[in-house]
């Protein structure tokens, strides 16, 4: 079992490296740059700021300076959203609400889930075995878009349990 979690883990790493360099080239192929929305600031400013994120490098040795930071430090950067907020600190503030809610969430569906299974095992070819499935592929077809507001809709707006 621990070999089989190590080449899993092992497997991880390419796919995570993978992940960050397609994300990072698709970011890079966007027209214009994270400053382009606010107002025109003068030429030593936005040369600062280019310096200050890197963005004066050429695109590999930014990725490879986020790369660097991020496996060795666990830094992400600077927010270019936030000023005076790295990345890390908004993160941090998030994480416990983001937390809460997937616990919360992996709870309801294992009860749910779990629930349902019970009973449609006992009376399979039923009602109680053909409801609860067809549920399931309810789910499992629509979108999460579409699932999203209907349920924000019904449990916030509707029934005001949020």
């Amino acid at each position: 079992m621990l070999r089989f979690i190590a080449i899993r883990f092992a497997q991880a790493v390419p796919v995570l490296l993978i992940i960050s360099i397609v994300t990072f080239a698709m970011i890079k192929a966007v027209p214009g740059g994270p400053f382009d929305k606010e107002k025109k600031v003068p030429e030593e400013v936005e040369r600062a700021l280019n310096e200050y994120y890197h963005l004066d490098e050429t695109t590999a040795t930014q990725y490879w300076i986020w790369l660097k930071n991020v496996t060795t430090r666990g830094d992400f950067g600077p927010s270019m959203k936030y000023s005076n907020r790295s990345v890390n600190e908004i993160i941090a503030a998030s994480f416990p609400i983001s937390l809460q809610l997937g616990v919360m969430g992996i709870c309801i569906a294992l009860t749910l889930g779990l629930g349902a299974g019970i009973v449609a095992s006992i009376r399979p070819n039923s009602a109680w075995d053909y409801i609860p499935m067809s549920f399931a592929m309810i789910g499992i077809c629509v979108p999460r878009f579409v699932i999203g507001p209907l349920f924000m809709l019904m449990f916030a707006i509707n029934w005001e349990w949020y």
